[in-house]
């Protein structure tokens, strides 16, 4: 897998090529003119850019590689995301969103998230989950919210629209929606980090294309 970074921040570039290095082919680029040099020459699997940057933005950046490459998957920074920023991050298709600070451990599962996919078994009549040949088992309810999540790669869904697909015209508390999605996260034990909510935007769980 080859992996491009983009950030002007030479340490912390240097710190994630370290993090990373078992998975793949790791560069770096500390502005979007040398990252789109980069990905012309070599290419990349897989993006991952800070917002902020010398002669740009990540998002605009992502988007214009995307154009050349639709199936890339990508990774945008931010040390203060705003609302504005989620939502266009979802608009644009951004594969994932990470705040700044984090842990490598948390980017590592993001990634893995990513590109877990086709590693991911559903069996309706027991309401089992299978990731990676670790097996989950759900209630009805709970398998409903993970497979509709599932079958949607890439996209948020708001709390009203799971409510409407799952429950239909039966109205349920803020409660009780918390409750479901709470235990889904505790028994998908340290995948849980797949299912991620952006307030205001929505629920996603990460997969994979390739």
């Amino acid at each position: 897998m080859h992996l491009l970074i983009v950030d002007d921040d030479q340490k912390l570039c240097q710190t994630l090529k370290n993090t990373l290095s078992d998975l793949g082919e790791v560069a770096w680029a500390d502005s979007c003119a040398d990252a789109k040099k980069i990905f012309h020459e070599r290419g990349a699997d897989l993006l991952i850019a800070d917002y902020f940057l010398p002669d740009g933005n990540g998002l605009a950046l992502i988007q214009e590689v995307k154009l050349k490459n639709p199936s890339l998957k990508s990774i945008l920074m931010s040390a203060a995301t705003t609302k504005d920023i989620a939502i266009a991050s979802v608009n644009m298709q951004i594969s994932a969103l990470i705040e700044k600070p984090f842990l490598g451990s948390e980017l590592r599962c993001l990634i893995a998230g990513l590109f877990i996919h086709d590693s991911i078994i559903l069996n309706e009549r027991d309401h089992l989950v299978t990731i990676r040949e670790i097996k989950f088992s759900l209630t009805p309810t709970e398998f409903k919210i993970f497979k509709l999540l599932y079958t949607q790669p890439d996209q948020r869904l708001t709390r009203k629209v799971i409510c409407e697909k799952i429950w239909g015209a039966v109205e349920i508390s803020e409660n009780t929606f918390d409750t479901h999605l709470g235990n889904l996260k505790k028994k998908m034990s340290h995948y849980s980090d797949l299912l991620t909510n952006v307030k205001g935007v929505g629920y996603s769980l990460s997969r994979l294309d390739c």
